[in-house]
């Protein structure tokens, strides 16, 4: 199993990190968000990471994901562009880790 995780955060925003273990195939056992940002809604915020749960990593479209949960959880203190580049960051992470993980193979 591999954890990863990424980072973003712009000026006079909070911070938002989002952490994945992933599994051998590069499945998602758990993701967590951690940060100093505000969710009007955490249990919703919580639902959609445990969602992730059993997908796999590559395949999951970062930035749709992020727009949504911030949405429905009424994230405060993070912009979308901060979550555009968490995406992106997001995105690098998974395809480093899962690219290393099939050459294990």
């Amino acid at each position: 199993m591999e954890v990863i995780e990424a980072s973003a955060k712009r000026k006079n925003e909070k911070v938002i990190t989002i952490k994945l273990a992933l599994n051998e195939e590069c499945v998602i056992d758990s993701a967590e968000a951690l940060g100093d940002f505000f969710a009007v809604n955490p249990e919703v915020l919580e639902e959609m990471l445990r969602s992730l749960a059993g997908a796999r990593a590559v395949d999951v479209k970062w930035r749709e994901f992020l727009k949504d949960m911030a949405r429905v959880s009424g994230l405060y203190g993070v912009s979308r562009e901060t979550l555009d580049s968490l995406a992106i960051k997001l995105a690098k992470e998974v395809s480093r880790a899962c690219r290393e993980d099939a050459a294990t193979k």
